[in-house]
């Protein structure tokens, strides 16, 4: 039968470490031609916005979509698993922090792939609920020192980085400028949208000033078909969207870890 896994099922099971090497087989697989990923699609009206990511990883055994809403009450997450082979229901997950650590694991990956290998100190600008997940992405991907972070609300930023710092074992501490938060950081974090929805790519790309062909998936890095870092004096920029495919192959470790632990609730759904 299928697993409902609530949010405190999935803190429970849902480590940065687990995220991280979910999130790279995700890619990796894009890349051998082993998963499908539909861009996001959106249903608008006035108050509400419905909005579907859909994809397969074959190779992990798996289909399914995150769907959620987006309102000024909040915004509620739902990831549906399906069996590859006979299409039935292995799971329904609430998935607003499996969202928040896997949109972190993605900048993770990025960073252990494209960081220079000596990085020690990061810089991250905001300190909500996105701004947590970074941190603890790219403190489990890389041997950091210290992570500056950076957000106009002092009473918030200090508790977030005292948090962050018990959670890390790393360093968190807040940087007393945008400035000074860029200033010898070894990496700073930026997570925004799609090729079709990238907007500080979309300019570039309508002027000519930059072709879609220059851009390299991270999972051409990751399978050795294309070229990262090549320097020690390079900048590289990584465009983190959000796929299907990443909730996908997380939420196939939290069922396994769920199920191994007897957490959640069976429906009587096939």
């Amino acid at each position: 039968m299928a697993l409902f896994l609530a949010e405190n099922d999935v803190r429970q099971v849902l480590t940065a470490t687990m995220a991280l090497e979910a999130v790279e087989s995700a890619h990796r697989d894009l890349a051998l031609g082993q998963a499908q990923d539909t861009p996001r699609a959106r249903t608008r009206l006035p108050q509400t916005v419905l909005h579907i990511l859909q994809g397969a990883l074959p190779a992990q055994g798996v289909i399914g979509y995150k769907a959620y809403t987006t309102n000024r009450s909040g915004n509620r997450f739902l990831v549906h698993l399906f069996d590859a082979a006979s299409g039935s229901l292995l799971a329904v997950i609430e998935a607003d922090y499996l969202g928040m650590i896997r949109t972190g694991a993605a900048s993770g990956v990025a960073a252990r792939w494209l960081a220079r290998p000596d990085a020690s100190v990061a810089g991250v600008f905001g300190a909500g609920w996105q701004a947590e997940g970074h941190v603890l992405g790219i403190c489990a991907a890389m041997p950091l020192e210290l992570v500056k972070v950076f957000s106009r609300n002092a009473e918030k930023l200090r508790a977030f980085c005292e948090r962050l710092s018990r959670m890390t074992g790393v360093a968190v501490a807040p940087a007393a400028s945008a400035e000074d938060t860029v200033r010898g950081s070894d990496l700073v974090g930026a997570v925004t949208t799609a090729l079709a929805e990238a907007g500080d790519l979309l300019p570039l790309l309508e002027k000519g000033r930059l072709h879609a062909r220059q851009l390299v998936e991270l999972g051409d890095i990751i399978t050795g078909r294309r070229a990262g870092r090549t320097a020690a004096d390079q900048i590289t920029v990584f465009e983190s969207q959000g796929m299907a495919i990443q909730d996908l192959a997380v939420a196939v470790r939290v069922v396994a870890a769920a199920r191994e632990r007897g957490l959640g609730v069976e429906l009587p759904l096939q």
